[in-house]
């Protein structure tokens, strides 16, 4: 009966290629019915599977190397970096926020900054795939490592530009090495002047009373306050994207990223 309706089911042969569900295949409905059905419950365990983390880093990535940047890895004894390289011209070190890494935050801009540059993107300590196992969480550190990778990547003089807590660290870079920076440039980071009671401000504004509460979450729910926080209209997200997050976002390096706060 080929106006009866058809059903997802789950092929049940021999290993190899799989069936195709048309009704212009020899199977008749009847035996295909017959078929193990894929139930809610399964579809729940796939996308609690999925991992939207692991596909966006793919995407990301791709974007890094389609624009020439290439991965590499410093042990520097007291820290491992990881970081990309490449373009053409005068190098530019870029930094990233607080939260993210090289690639998240940077894939939208290195495509056009690259045929202009030759770009240092590096995951800054404790985030991505850089950590240190020395417990110096001062920007002096960060600021210091990063001045080690351009050495590693053979870069003297270079430009500078940090978004956010990557802002903080190039202005602390370029205060301490300022004869390596040639420009500083420094997106939604208020540098030096960040006061006692700018800080204050912030906890009272959004009724807290430790910013870690507010950049670093204990758990999904806490994904979802912080998108309601840095977004404008924060996109639906289904509790498998949060869990997914917060697994692979802020489940590591916690205490590390407590004392980085600190500085």
């Amino acid at each position: 009966d080929r106006t009866s309706r058809w059903e997802l089911a789950l092929p049940s042969g021999k290993i190899g290629r799989p069936p195709l569900w048309s009704p212009l295949q020899s199977h008749s409905l009847a035996e295909v019915n017959k078929r193990p059905k894929l139930s809610l419950t399964a579809f729940s365990r796939i996308f609690n599977r999925l991992s939207v983390h692991a596909i966006s880093r793919g995407f990301v990535r791709r974007r890094f190397r389609k624009a020439g940047l290439k991965e590499k890895t410093v042990d520097l004894g007291d820290a491992v970096v990881h970081y990309w390289v490449g373009g053409n011209g005068p190098p530019l070190l870029l930094l990233h926020g607080f939260g993210g890494d090289a690639t998240f935050t940077w894939h939208g801009q290195v495509k056009e900054l690259a045929r202009k540059h030759t770009l240092i993107v590096p995951d800054l300590l404790w985030f991505g795939e850089s950590h240190s196992p020395k417990s110096d969480f001062s920007l002096d550190f960060q600021a210091l490592t990063m001045v080690r990778v351009a050495d590693h990547a053979s870069f003297d003089r270079f430009d500078v530009a940090g978004i956010s807590y990557g802002g903080l660290v190039a202005f602390t870079l370029t205060s301490n090495h300022g004869d390596r920076v040639r420009r500083l440039v420094m997106i939604d980071s208020p540098g030096a002047v960040y006061t006692e009671a700018d800080h204050q401000t912030m906890l009272d504004n959004f009724s807290v009373d430790d910013v870690a509460k507010i950049v670093i979450p204990e758990g999904p729910d806490g994904v979802r306050t912080l998108l309601e926080l840095a977004w404008h209209r924060p996109p639906p997200t289904p509790g498998f994207v949060l869990r997914d997050v917060y697994r692979n976002l802020f489940s590591s390096n916690v205490d590390e990223k407590r004392g980085l706060l600190g500085w």
